[in-house]
């Protein structure tokens, strides 16, 4: 599990992980891009993704995400 901050306007860009994750977004909005779409991401939504799906967020507005890595 890993808890993240990304300030508002922080991007991560496109990158996979090796085992399934979840993504709970806890406070804040955020835009979310996987399976060729980009979505909002606001408190309380959980997405699930498979192994080695590219995906990438950036921050609306100052957000915290727990994420959780399978491996």
């Amino acid at each position: 599990m890993i808890r993240l901050f990304l300030p508002a306007g922080k991007a991560l860009s496109s990158h996979q992980v090796t085992g399934p994750l979840t993504v709970h977004c806890i406070r804040g909005k955020a835009e979310f891009t996987a399976m060729g779409a980009t979505q909002p991401l606001e408190p309380g939504q959980l997405l699930y993704l498979m192994p080695q799906e590219p995906h990438a967020v950036k921050a609306v507005e100052d957000t915290v995400i727990l994420l959780t890595l399978i491996f």
